[in-house]
């Protein structure tokens, strides 16, 4: 009988706890305009993986726009010279979408064995062009950086240079709006 007026007042506990918790949840809480940024999703946004045709250049890169404005990346390219390879890693923090387009600029985080370079500003550019054998190829620029302590004449975040686009192969661009 004992265990009986237990388990009854654990039964009545539990009643007393949850009701407690029902709440009208038909009503809706209103959302501040700061709330209603944080709930939007990212903005533009370019990546990529591939190697550009004719050439020992592989690469790698994401970067996302985020709601407040900013931008994150990070890359890889590696050039292979005389048998050993040179990876260059990066951070972009500058993203510029044009159409099927993007420019991506930041900084070389490092150069293994030139840590020289590490700080540099870098920039280059890729083409979208669609997926599937009826698409022409994906393209890109080389990647262009300054020499370390120097006059840097590359273009402000989102500036263009007048330079070739190589198209890419073993790989993919996605660039989106």
């Amino acid at each position: 009988m004992q265990t009986l007026y237990k388990f009854l007042g654990i039964i009545l506990l539990s009643i007393a706890i949850f009701s407690g918790c029902n709440e009208n949840t038909s009503e809706t809480s209103p959302v501040s305009s700061d709330q209603g940024s944080l709930l939007k999703s990212s903005g533009p946004s370019a990546s990529g993986q591939g190697r550009i045709e004719g050439t020992n250049r592989t690469f790698s890169f994401n970067a996302v726009t985020h709601h407040d404005g900013s931008v994150s990346g990070q890359g890889q390219l590696t050039l292979t010279h005389n048998g050993n390879d040179i990876k260059i890693h990066f951070s972009v923090d500058c993203l510029t979408v044009t159409g099927n387009a993007a420019i991506l600029q930041g900084t070389v985080a490092k150069i293994i064995g030139y840590p020289e370079y590490s700080g540099v500003p870098f920039w280059f550019k890729v083409v979208d062009n669609g997926e599937g054998s009826n698409s022409n190829p994906d393209e890109m620029t080389f990647f262009y950086f300054c020499e370390p302590e120097t006059e840097c004449d590359l273009p402000e975040c989102g500036g263009e240079l007048d330079v070739d686009l190589y198209a890419i192969e073993n790989g993919n661009i996605q660039v989106k709006l």
